[in-house]
């Protein structure tokens, strides 16, 4: 996983504040350089019916997530509760999630690979950092924390962390509050969260359009992406 993108044009980024920050975990992480070296294996988007189900919504019967505690929603947003990931997901509760882009200053996307391990789109390439708010958190503290944790950064400069709009989003696996945000940082080495993330690149826009056509994304992340372009008017690199 060595090497470094190359140049793109130049992206006009906006720069917001955020608010408060968590620190990062302690988890198992490995080291890992966005490049243009990672193997990424183009694969038609999958019909989401029948035994092919299973690729996108697998359970948390085995995985540590299960015990995490989310904060549920009802239909305009209001907190009325709290679930176990494994409730919030399984029986589709609403909930509250947050959807990062990461772009650093020649425009490029970071791309990444969830883990097979993940319980809801498994192997998928995403175009987001994301999570679900916690009981005890707001959307800027979980945001803070999933950069922290997935892409092992130390500090979040909360300059360059953009709140960027509210959505909802409902399909057969999920019931989502989100919020989106768009982060920039120049890091070229990341100290991934293994149970998380298998790889991450540095790709040009046009190159994510492409490979879109052919390899499968998480849908959300794809949402946030394509409403971030159209309201930014970011150029395609």
């Amino acid at each position: 996983m060595n090497g470094r993108g190359h140049p793109s044009q130049q992206a006009t980024l906006d720069f917001l504040a955020c608010q408060s920050a968590l620190g990062p975990r302690r988890r198992p992480s490995v080291q890992a350089r966005a490049s243009e070296s990672n193997l990424i294996v183009e694969r038609p988007a999958i019909k989401q019916n029948g035994a092919q189900k299973k690729e996108i919504y697998k359970g948390l019967e085995d995985s540590p997530a299960k015990v995490e505690r989310c904060i549920i929603v009802d239909e305009e947003n209001h907190v009325v509760g709290e679930a176990s990931r494994q409730d919030t997901v399984g029986k589709r509760l609403w909930g509250r999630g947050v959807y990062c882009l990461v772009q650093n200053r020649r425009g490029q996307l970071l791309v990444t690979q969830r883990t097979e391990e993940k319980d809801l789109y498994p192997g998928h390439l995403d175009v987001v950092v994301s999570g679900c708010v916690n009981v005890g958190e707001e959307y800027s503290d979980t945001i803070v924390r999933e950069l922290s944790e997935e892409l092992g950064l130390k500090t979040v400069d909360r300059k360059a962390l953009t709140p960027l709009f509210l959505f909802k989003w409902v399909d057969e696996y999920c019931r989502i509050w989100g919020c989106g945000y768009h982060y920039v940082t120049d890091c070229e080495t990341f100290d991934l969260q293994v149970e998380e993330v298998q790889w991450c690149k540095w790709m040009d826009l046009d190159e994510v359009e492409e490979l879109i056509q052919t390899a499968r994304f998480t849908p959300v992340g794809l949402s946030v992406l394509r409403r971030f372009l159209k309201e930014r008017h970011l150029p395609q690199s």
